[in-house]
């Protein structure tokens, strides 16, 4: 490929150091078209000029939409109706260019190409049963697959959608329904998986899909919450907390009184995971979750939703008050999960006591732990106060080794994709009276777990 010369004779309306900025930028067509990519041009834009310090006024370096170099602009010319990318937006893509680039190298090194296709293919057969290797091997090519997980996640939604409304009704298993309920169990829980890596992108999720309007992004969460299955709702939760600020208005918004029981629970979940996880946006996810009494006059979310609201309110309170008692009490659950009865076939605990039991380990096992969080609002509650802690874990920490697979997860049987059809009827079921969360009394034991009294502990 020639060079573009007219661009290189104009370099001469820069100052050196702006030069070699503006050189560097020649030589990386790689990060020139991943800018390009990811920046919302008015419709009919051939060109665009690319900022090289802090203002929108040049020095700039006018580059086509096809990557080409076409000028430079030195201080105090103009730009005149060409959309301008800010020095910010560049350094936000160089960045996320480095990641791709080391993240790359990475897994080039490592694996195959032939492999990735199988590393992929297992997030769609594995199912609930997806091990922490696996996902670790997978997750090393997200910067790669990281613009088509999330789309795909939709495109896996609709296609489920369409298959609860031929199957859903379906309470008994016969022998020539078993593939299509194995296959659905598979994409449900594919679902998760690609969830959680697209939310390994954090903000940089939203600025892949600069199309996407903003109240869209707050519904990101409920192709997995409506279909209730808890530990694919922690999934969903930690990937809206991983993105963070750019959900935290779209998830706001959701509070509406003729929100199912559902969709409240996750919008409450996400929330409330956001903050645990950005300790700066706690405030306004606890005013979200505080709405003042409705009057006789002007009732904006309804009696009921109101309650429902603000009991939650409560419980992310104490746990953002007390985030490392809230940690710990989260451990000890999950440390005793560990050493329950084996919910696998007979393999028995590797663990003897709570205290040998890794803190790794403890995490996973909570984020697959099961539970109805439609039916027992008390379920619902836990969930939350899990989530203050499985909102800041790793990514791999939501998934167990393959060795303790057998130990802590039940097999597939016909029986686990009917249960969960049961709980997509409920949640599609109309409304119903909603018992909200126990609220604590100031006489009442603490929730935290410390023993003390409500009002001597964290609602003091």
């Amino acid at each position: 490929m020639g060079h573009d010369v007219h661009f290189l004779e104009r370099m001469g309306r820069l100052a050196r150091t702006q030069v070699d900025f503006a050189l560097s930028l020649y030589r990386d067509p790689e990060l020139v078209a991943h800018l390009l990519s990811r920046v919302e041009l008015p419709e009919g834009a051939e060109r665009v000029a690319i900022a090289l310090d802090g203002s929108e006024r040049p020095p700039h370096v006018v580059v086509a939409t096809n990557g080409h170099f076409v000028t430079c602009l030195g201080s105090g010319m103009e730009t005149k109706d060409l959309p301008v990318v800010t020095r910010a937006r560049l350094d936000t893509a160089a960045g996320q260019m480095d990641r791709l680039r080391s993240r790359r190298a990475m897994a080039q090194e490592a694996e195959t190409e032939e492999s990735l296709a199988g590393l992929v293919g297992r997030l769609y057969e594995a199912g609930h049963e997806l091990s922490r290797e696996e996902f670790m091997a997978v997750a090393r090519w997200q910067p790669i697959l990281g613009p088509h997980l999330f789309a795909e996640m939709f495109r896996i939604a609709v296609d489920l959608d369409d298959t609860e409304r031929l199957v859903v009704k379906m309470k008994r298993a016969r022998r020539r329904d078993e593939e299509l309920l194995r296959t659905y169990w598979n994409c449900l829980w594919a679902m998760g998986h690609l969830i959680v890596l697209a939310g390994m992108e954090g903000r940089g999720l939203t600025e892949n899909y600069p199309s996407v309007q903003a109240e869209q992004w707050g519904v990101i969460s409920w192709p997995i919450l409506k279909r209730a299955c808890l530990p694919l709702a922690f999934r969903a939760a930690w990937a809206v907390a991983a993105v963070g600020r750019p959900l935290l208005v779209p998830y706001k918004r959701r509070i509406e009184p003729d929100a199912s029981d559902c969709a409240l629970f996750d919008t409450i979940l996400c929330l409330a995971a956001i903050g645990a996880r950005h300790p700066r946006l706690r405030t306004q996810v606890l005013k979200a979750l505080s709405p003042r009494e409705p009057d006789k006059e002007e009732d904006p979310l309804g009696a009921a939703t109101t309650q429902i609201v603000k009991a939650y309110g409560q419980i992310v309170e104490v746990g953002y008050k007390n985030p490392e008692r809230m940690d710990q009490w989260a451990l000890a659950v999950g440390r005793q999960l560990c050493l329950g009865v084996p919910a696998g076939e007979g393999k028995p605990s590797p663990f003897a006591t709570a205290e040998d039991v890794p803190e790794t380990i403890a995490l996973a096992v909570l984020a697959n732990a099961e539970g109805d969080y439609l039916s027992d609002t008390d379920t619902a509650a836990t969930a939350v106060r899990i989530t203050f802690r499985l909102a800041r874990a790793k990514p791999e920490e939501l998934y167990l080794p393959r060795e303790y697979l057998e130990t802590y997860l039940k097999p597939w049987k016909p029986a686990c994709t009917l249960a969960a059809f049961e709980r997509i009827r409920r949640a599609d079921s109309s409304r119903v009276p909603y018992r909200a969360p126990t609220r604590h009394g100031r006489n009442d034991p603490c929730p935290c777990g410390s023993g003390k009294k409500h009002k001597h502990c964290c609602g003091g």
